[in-house]
């Protein structure tokens, strides 16, 4: 409840913004949700062949 009433208050306190401003285009974002789960599912396949210290660096690194 609480995370709901920072979450509701931040998006009124942020100023709005112009919808062409940014330049990405309107379907960007699910295509990044997509590539960072092929990503984790990916690392998570090949943990045990990675080892534990390359399987938890590999995530971080763009």
């Amino acid at each position: 409840m609480l995370v709901w009433g920072a979450c509701l208050l931040a998006s009124r306190l942020f100023p709005q913004v112009e919808e062409g401003v940014s330049g990405a285009r309107r379907n960007d974002l699910p295509w990044r949700m997509l590539a960072a789960t092929l990503l984790v599912l990916a690392v998570t396949a090949a943990a045990t062949q990675l080892g534990a210290r390359l399987s938890g660096f590999s995530p971080c690194s763009p």
